[in-house]
């Protein structure tokens, strides 16, 4: 009988413990920045956009201690070059040039909040400043203000800023050598 008692108590541990294991295994580094004056930290990926040449995306997800996806946030269009980019709003005219878009998730996968670029905002950018070619890293710093979307001021949540600003941002995230020769 206490064998019994054991097992279930030990599969209620199990059961009701955080497990990382559920977050994919997709990210090569980290972005930390203050959101809304709040020190924000999560893991963080750069990879190539299939539909611009040359061009990369450097994503982060916030993750909860359940491991389930609550925020999401990436920088799309990124050139190469050790030059500040500037971001700006996404619009069937932007010819490849550099956005972010930041949304807020419900319990991983449900869709609360989506923001787009403030363009009332001053200085939207993202900048690599190293590439390490012996390690496979580039290190960088952003900063870039989001506002509720006009089409999807949703906030099913009722409980999500109308704005939310990432200052103070850094990323070093590993990289395929191939996209720097």
């Amino acid at each position: 009988m206490k064998y019994i008692v054991l097992y279930f108590t030990m599969l209620l541990f199990v059961a009701c413990s955080e497990d990382s294991s559920l977050i994919p295994n997709i990210y090569t580094g980290k972005v930390t920045a203050l959101k809304n004056g709040q020190t924000w930290e999560t893991p963080a990926y750069f990879d190539k956009l299939t539909t611009e040449t040359g061009k990369y995306m450097l994503r982060a997800d916030f993750y909860d201690k359940n491991s389930l996806k609550q925020a999401s946030f990436s920088i799309r269009n990124i050139a190469v070059t050790l030059e500040k980019q500037n971001i700006r709003a996404l619009n069937n005219d932007n010819n490849g040039l550099t956005y972010a878009d930041f949304m807020i998730l419900i319990d991983g996968d449900a869709i609360d909040t989506i923001y787009e670029l403030d363009t009332s905002a001053i200085d939207n950018y993202i900048k690599i400043t190293n590439y390490d070619s012996r390690l496979n890293e580039i290190k960088g710093e952003f900063k870039v203000s989001f506002k509720i979307t006009d089409r999807d001021a949703n906030n099913t949540s009722g409980k999500n800023s109308e704005k939310i600003e990432f200052s103070n941002g850094n990323f070093n995230v590993k990289v395929n050598p191939e996209w720097f020769e």
